[in-house]
């Protein structure tokens, strides 16, 4: 006579929560395995979610109605410029622009961007500026006749202790100078108050004077209808002028971190895919030393589908508790973070200034639900193996570990096919980065996968010198391994991933490291550096005094001094910024080391010094497969091509 089934769950229910008082530790390691990848993921998502949308908001508020732009070259435009276009008849709104950043010590030492605007034409493109936006602004008069007036947020006044008429410094590439607050701008709503939290805006002239931009524009504004407004305009322009969207800029400066961006979501990944191997350990465990007792529930009436649903339930219980964890953790990790992540991105990509984590709904969200997710997937294996056990076989341990030995040809051949899908994906290198990411964890799961033929392998080398150092505790030390094999392998597949990626991304960073550290020792060989103080410590943005040079070459003990400055031009052939750099002589005092030269060195740098050729990187070659020796190359700079 066949069992009759039990038609409610609660019975099972006070199996597994008696179960999860008597052995809590497995079920922490479970909550832990997923509070570990939440965390991760969520503290670089809200580090970089916090960067990537103060650069954002921070935009917006500039860009405002904005449509196009008009840009000159790195240096900025004549002002000239916007003067002809003004009285040429122009029939489209049009706003001058200068901006720059800035240091403010009595801010926090913080960067801010400074925005000198004309009021007068603003209207149609912000309205920071309008009387019904302003707090305290007073007099327009004020702003405009009074030199060196500012206009700031009210808020940013009040976390400092500032109010309209007070005094504070600016700093320009170690350049001071005192401004006065002549009134503060009240924000309509929170996004507003975020965008203006690190803007100062001034007047033209003002703005000129404090970045040493007199006589130029950094850009004109202009909110074009239709088409053929834009196509009256540029018949206006002069040939070195260029007309460009005005989101393409913010476009630009984004596409340069998004490399950064995905080796971050990276590494938040590989954190969650060692939390789903403990995960999966975790629930296997739980369901091995649970099988006798699966055998005999089976044996009472117990469907297979109510036992599958139990461990589905357990984990979807504990992932939760994890995910609600690991979004605390990632929280308060994120607070730490965004001062990493936000360094890294001004020195090597563009200048932000984040003053809080944004807490978005999305990002928690994404958190709890992958959580969540990656554990009941970890968990589904574990859950089937228990729903196909049949009561005779709960009663047997050996039934499971059957299973998994007949498993191992299957997951050879998947580690075979999943190296042979991460090599491919890393052959081919002109794919994206994400491709690449993925051919990296192709390879490592499949890694994973083999651990179990690799560990039977292992067990039977290491047999022999196990007993003959232990005695019969070593021989029976990896024999217990082999016949747990279906729990034994998991750790030692989840402690591989973890130990591999420790080592790879230490081998990675020691190997930049040396490089650099070599590049540098063969290249800078002066003993002092001098350069003026900069908003990021990987870009000289400022300019020291000649006579500071002169001065410093006259001091006893001064055998030789190179000076150098860099400007940023455009390459239009290559359709991209450079950076040129103008040097008075070799810093490397001839131990740099060349891919390509036309002359021996000394010949060379005579002729460099004699204004007769250029030096390129060679990452400028490769970037953009220039022939060796390199061609010609023209460039747009101030002063013209």
């Amino acid at each position: 006579m066949s069992a009759i089934p039990i038609t409610t769950n609660w019975p099972l229910w006070r199996t597994a929560w008696r179960r999860m008082r008597r052995r809590p530790f497995q079920y922490v390691l479970f909550v832990l395995g997923v509070a570990l990848g939440v965390a991760m993921m969520v503290s670089i998502d809200l580090a970089s979610g916090s960067a990537s949308r103060a650069f954002q908001l921070s935009t917006d508020a500039i860009v405002g109605k904005t449509t196009h732009r008009l840009l000159g070259g790195p240096a900025g435009l004549p002002e000239s410029v916007y003067t002809d276009l003004v009285t040429g008849g122009a029939d489209l709104p049009l706003a001058p622009i200068v901006e720059g950043y800035l240091l403010v010590p009595e801010l926090g030492e913080q960067p801010f961007r400074l925005m000198g605007v004309d009021p007068f034409a603003e209207p149609p493109f912000r309205d920071y500026l309008a009387a019904s936006a302003a707090a305290d602004l007073g007099p327009l008069g004020t702003f405009l006749n009074q030199p060196n007036s500012v206009i700031i947020s009210a808020d940013v006044a009040a976390d400092y202790g500032l109010a309209a008429g007070d005094n504070f410094t600016v700093d320009n590439a170690g350049k001071l100078q005192t401004v006065t607050i002549a009134g503060l701008l009240e924000p309509a709503d929170d996004i507003a108050r975020e965008a203006l939290s690190s803007l100062i805006f001034s007047d033209i002239a003002t703005a000129q004077e404090i970045l040493g931009l007199q006589g130029q524009l950094s850009h004109i504004d202009l909110i074009a209808p239709d088409e053929a407004a834009l196509t009256a305009l540029v018949e206006q322009l002069p040939p070195e002028i260029r007309l460009q969207a005005a989101s393409a800029g913010s476009n630009t400066v984004q596409q340069m971190s998004a490399a950064f961006d995905t080796n971050l979501r990276a590494l938040s990944l590989l954190a969650l895919v060692v939390g789903i191997f403990l995960i999966y350990n975790t629930v296997t465990f739980s369901v091995v030393q649970r099988r006798s007792l699966f055998g005999i529930l089976r044996c009472l009436g117990v469907t297979s589908q109510q036992l599958f649903q139990l461990i589905i339930a357990e984990a979807l219980l504990l992932s939760f508790l994890g995910a609600l964890l690991g979004l605390l953790l990632g929280v308060i990790l994120g607070q730490g973070m965004v001062r990493l992540v936000t360094q890294t991105i001004n020195d090597f990509y563009f200048v932000v200034s984040v003053r809080g984590v944004a807490l978005t709904p999305w990002s928690l969200l994404k958190g709890l639900l992958v959580g969540m997710g990656a554990a009941l997937f970890a968990s589904l294996v574990p859950a089937w193996e228990a729903m196909r056990t049949t009561p005779n076989a709960g009663l047997r341990r050996s039934a499971i570990e059957s299973k998994s030995r007949r498993m191992i040809p299957w997951l050879t051949a998947a580690w075979l096919l999943l190296t042979a899908i991460g090599a491919l994906l890393l052959w081919l290198r002109s794919v994206s980065l994400a491709f690449n990411f993925a051919g990296l964890f192709a390879i490592l799961i499949g890694a994973a996968l083999l651990t179990p033929a690799l560990t039977i392998l292992w067990m039977r080398l290491l047999a022999r010198p196990a007993g003959q150092l232990f005695g019969a505790i070593g021989r029976m030390a990896t024999r217990d391994i082999v016949r747990s094999l279906s729990r034994t392998a998991i750790a030692i597949a989840a402690l591989m991933t973890a130990v591999s990626v420790i080592v790879g991304v230490s081998i990675m960073i020691g190997s930049f490291r040396g490089t650099v550290t070599q590049w540098l020792s063969q290249t800078l060989q002066a003993d002092i550096f001098v350069s003026p103080p900069t908003l990021t410590a990987s870009r000289v943005t400022g300019t020291l005094d000649p006579e500071a040079a002169a001065r410093i070459a006259a001091w006893d003990g001064i055998d030789q001094i190179v000076t150098a400055r860099q400007v940023d031009v455009l390459a239009p052939e290559l359709d991209r910024q450079l950076k040129l750099v103008a040097s008075s002589g070799d810093v490397s005092n001839g131990q740099r080391q060349y891919a390509w030269q036309k002359l021996p060195t000394a010949e060379m740098w005579q002729a460099f010094l004699n204004g007769e050729g250029i030096i390129v990187s060679e990452t400028l070659l490769l970037q953009n497969d220039l022939a060796t020796p390199p061609p010609p190359l023209v460039l747009e700079t101030a002063s013209g091509q």
